[in-house]
């Protein structure tokens, strides 16, 4: 009898342990909410200036109000709308006006800070990945200075972005 009472016991534990683990892996990462502000973008080759001219602070990274959660990212200055090109490598400047696929990214990152809006000067999102809608295999790329394409994620350098307020 007591040992049915202790093999019952080990596997309700085993059970319940593995959802934990899960949860907990999940937890790794965070999906920043910018609300409203105006966003300066770096990675290791430097800020990221749409069009090169609009300054470090340029950008609205907008989520787009769906599930899963994926953002619009826009030049501050023109509203136009980072945009996936036709043949899915590089990207371009669009007029927005549409709820286009290619206009939205998800963007997953080690830290968020949930108060994007207190301060200047600071980072709110780091160690981020962008990810070019339905390509969970791709990542935003730099090669250089306001230059990016989408290549398969590695985990380089080049493939992580810092968000700052």
């Amino acid at each position: 009898m007591f040992s049915l009472f202790f093999i019952a016991a080990s596997l309700v534990a085993a059970a319940s342990a593995t959802p934990l683990r899960v949860a907990e892996a999940r937890a790794a990462t965070c999906q920043p909410n910018f609300q409203g502000g105006a966003i300066a973008i770096s990675t290791a080759d430097g800020f990221y200036e749409p069009n090169g001219g609009s300054g470090l602070w340029a950008w609205h990274v907008e989520q787009n109000g769906q599930w899963p959660t994926e953002y619009i990212i826009k030049d501050i200055k023109t509203l136009n709308v980072l945009t996936l090109a036709a043949g899915g490598s590089t990207f371009l400047f669009t007029q927005n006006g549409s709820a286009d696929p290619s206009q939205s990214f998800a963007i997953n990152c080690e830290t968020c800070d949930p108060n994007a809006g207190s301060g200047e000067d600071r980072d709110v999102a780091t160690k981020c990945t962008i990810k070019p809608h339905g390509k969970p295999d791709f990542c935003l790329t730099s090669v250089g200075v306001n230059y990016l394409v989408s290549a398969p994620c590695n985990g380089a350098a080049s493939q992580v972005f810092n968000f700052a307020v």
